[in-house]
């Protein structure tokens, strides 16, 4: 069978399953809008912020908005039919010169401590900064003398504007804040900060900042905030309200960490009710609380009367006590597969040790390893190998493990090489015969448990489960490698086709050989030279954007890779990642969900030559350059199935095998582009590339024609060595004048060579 490379279009939708979400359906109060102006100072709108249950009684701060930002107090029984406070406001505005003199705005309350304490935003007529107030009824409140006790990030920074809607909790000895932040070169472009401060007062930003930002496209893709956020089994929920710059709705996203979140695949979980009633043009700012197996949210909304404050509940999604438990996977094989078998936990969370022993039919498996994993890295950990058919594997640690889905250990195991494939497959138990977890105090942790088994006489590779192998099975698998797609235990056991305890490129390969019927590529160990990568050179200023190649040499023939990047958030942003024009035709997926790190996969069938693997579009926030990028936990696979580490080098002049096989010219990036200053500059753009190659030594004229043939301006003229050349244009003439907008023609011309494409230049 001839073995023709099989092309994947990949769909990049998160494929995220719902179960790892607790919630996700609203049911609006019949009689909304439940708090509505009264008084003068709150004559434009209600804006939600806070609430607070102690005892039986509701306690609501939210923002009046008249001539100025003010912040009121409500109480309620039933968290429905409010009572405002007499007092109102019950803050207000701060004298000339302070960092509140125009407005106070998003009262963030928490009771600690016998003291009300409030975190608030504060606008000075220039920004928006964060107060501190503490009260002992939570009408009467005291500023901070050394307010804002939060101020605006460095010139350069991504929050060096406006700094609002702080949400805080005490989480164990500290006060964790989540926060809108802006930058002054993309104004409105908010997205979420992260700090943590010992007495609420002095805060430490995180470095990774920001940890939740807009998406690249759709209804978030402008500005966001998370807030609220609660911890509930170990996990941070978090609401946020998303805009496209025309539109606000409601998603809902949840972290391990409070840091590292991921968006619910059915967002936006709250939309304008598009009718002529009073939340159908706007839902925002949402607070949320937890009680009886029941989410209940506050939310502000805008439409025919203004804004106004709404009330909806939400049924959490229990956990049934048959799925609090522990298990293992079902694992397939043929005789002589190296296979992984995972012990799970439905959430890994509060587990410090655990006595586990595993049983099987050792005439058919047998177990030669036992591996720790991400969660349980800084564990002890001791096997008992010793016994055919049984496996005792013990662990312990001064510190719990954390997170949610996961396994605390992975068996490694191979199948009997001797034994036939049955013509049905047969089924094997793997049997937990005994298991015992406890918390960092030593106490038993309760819970159920799940045998697993071994198919023998089916091959890994079935991802979606619907019987067969083919090229969703590795798209998915693809996607798993890239971390845009949380598997569960079986797929992912189904998606580690070579049995290493990882989902990687390779593993889809090997699902689309065995798609066509063909055996998959043999393992061919690890690569004792590295792969050597590097960045093409940038230098830009804040603001501008640009894209860099992310180049490869040192292996010839490749069948995928899985690279992750790093960067520091604060200085740079992601904003796209493509394949290189070399890999155009390969299936490559991208993960650009995470703030300091991205992803990408690719992977074929037939093994290729590439001298770049990528395009990395990129959007200053500070003055930077191509050593600003770093790569980590990077592999590639060769035609031999060798896997290679992948090592970032220093930018040097190309080698002789690094040079340009072919004359070539690129798409222009951007395209379309802007013209006019004023609209560049707050798209963040000045100007257009365009990038050409020579293979060799040569002449080299670089031209823009309009449509009718006329020349409009000369890029290039001169004599340029074998190499990679970028040009950049402003939309000018040869006279300095903007041209029209509208297309023009760009062309390379190498002695009688002469190559074209197509531009757009728009208002």
């Amino acid at each position: 069978m001839s073995r023709k490379t099989i092309l994947i279009i990949c769909n990049l939708s998160l494929l995220a399953t719902s179960r790892l979400f607790s919630q996700a359906i609203w049911q609006r109060y019949w009689d909304n809008p439940v708090l509505s102006p009264q008084a003068d100072w709150e004559a434009g709108g209600n804006i939600n912020n806070t609430v607070v249950k102690i005892d039986n009684l509701y306690q609501h701060w939210f923002t009046g908005i008249g001539s100025r930002f003010r912040i009121g107090m409500a109480t309620s029984t039933d968290g429905v039919h409010w009572q405002k406070s007499n007092a109102n406001p019950v803050l207000n505005i701060g004298a000339p010169g302070e960092f509140d003199s125009e407005h106070v705005y998003n009262p963030m309350v928490v009771y600690y401590d016998g003291l009300y304490w409030m975190w608030y935003a504060g606008n000075n007529g220039t920004s928006w900064q964060i107060g501190l107030a503490t009260s002992k009824d939570g009408i009467e409140w005291k500023k901070h003398s050394n307010n804002p006790v939060f101020k605006i990030g460095n010139p350069g920074q991504w929050d060096d504007k406006h700094i609002t809607s702080p949400f805080v909790m005490r989480d164990g000895v500290v006060f964790k804040m989540w926060y809108r932040g802006e930058s002054a070169t993309l104004p409105g472009k908010g997205s979420t900060g992260y700090a943590e401060s010992p007495d609420g007062v002095h805060w430490e930003r995180y470095s990774g900042n920001p940890v939740f930002a807009p998406a690249p496209s759709g209804w978030d893709s402008r500005s966001l905030t998370i807030y609220p956020v609660i911890k509930r089994d170990g996990k941070y929920e978090g609401w946020y309200a998303g805009s496209d710059g025309s539109i606000s709705q409601l998603g809902y996203a949840t972290s391990p960490d409070g840091i590292h979140w991921q968006r619910y695949p059915n967002n936006p979980v709250l939309s304008p009710t598009h009718s002529n009633s009073w939340d159908s043009e706007q839902v925002s700012s949402p607070f949320v609380l937890f009680e009886k197996m029941t989410y209940q949210m506050w939310y502000s909304g805008y439409g025919s009367s203004g804004w106004r404050i709404g009330y909806a509940t939400s049924p959490a999604t229990p956990t049934p006590m048959a799925k609090r438990f522990v298990y293992l996977p079902r694992v397939y094989g043929l005789p002589g597969d190296t296979i992984n078998v995972a012990f799970y936990t439905d959430t890994v969370t509060a587990i410090s040790g655990g006595d586990v022993t595993i049983k099987f039919d050792d005439s058919v498996l047998k177990c030669f390893k036992v591996q720790t994993t991400k969660f349980t890295r800084d564990f002890l950990i001791a096997a008992n190998l010793d016994t055919p058919g049984v496996v005792r594997v013990s662990l312990a640690s001064v510190k719990s493990a954390t997170g949610g889905l996961g396994a605390l250990f992975n068996l490694r195991m191979v199948a009997n090489s001797a034994l036939s494939t049955p013509p049905n497959p047969l089924s094997y138990p793997l049997t937990l015969s005994h298991v015992a977890l406890y918390t960092e105090n030593g106490k038993t942790i309760p819970f159920s448990k799940r045998n697993g088994e071994f198919i023998l006489g089916r091959s890994r590779g079935d991802v979606n489960r619907d019987g067969h192998v083919n090229s969703a099975d590795a798209i998915l698998t693809l996607r798993i490698a890239a971390g845009l797609f949380q598997p569960t235990p079986t797929q992912f056991a189904d998606a580690d086709v070579d049995g290493n305890g990882k989902v990687e490129s390779i593993d889809a390969t090997s699902i689309l050989f065995r798609a066509v019927g063909l055996d998959s590529p043999p393992n061919g160990g690890i690569s004792n030279t590295p792969a050597y990568l590097s960045f093409s050179p940038f230098s830009i200023s804040t603001g501008e954007q640009v894209e860099t190649r992310l180049g490869i040499s040192g292996i010839s023939q490749l069948l995928g890779g899985d690279v992750s990047l790093r960067f520091d958030a604060n200085a740079l942003e992601i904003v796209d990642i493509l394949p290189s024009p070399e890999i155009s035709e390969i299936a490559f997926v991208n993960n650009l969900t995470n703030s300091g790190h991205v992803n990408f996969s690719f992977a074929a069938t037939n093994s290729f030559s590439a001298r770049s693997i990528a395009v990395v579009r990129l959007r200053a926030k500070a003055q930077i350059n191509e050593t600003q990028l770093r790569a980590a936990g990077t592999t590639f696979f060769d035609e031999q199935n060798r896997s290679w580490n992948g090592v970032l080098t220093a930018i040097a002049e190309p080698s002789l095998a690094e040079l340009p096989a072919v004359f070539s010219l690129e798409q222009n990036y951007p395209n379309p582009f802007y013209r006019q200053p004023a609209i560049a500059s707050a798209a963040g753009l000045t100007n257009t590339q365009i990038r050409y190659t020579l293979p060799q030594h040569a002449y080299v004229k670089l031209m823009v024609y309009d449509l009718s043939g006329r020349l409009v301006w000369l890029l290039e003229s001169a004599e340029n060595a074998a190499g990679a050349y970028l040009k950049t244009w402003d939309g000018r003439n040869e006279l300095g004048l903007p041209v029209a907008s509208g297309v023009y023609l760009y062309r390379l011309q190498v002695g009688q060579m002469t190559l074209t494409k197509k531009m757009l230049i728009v208002d």
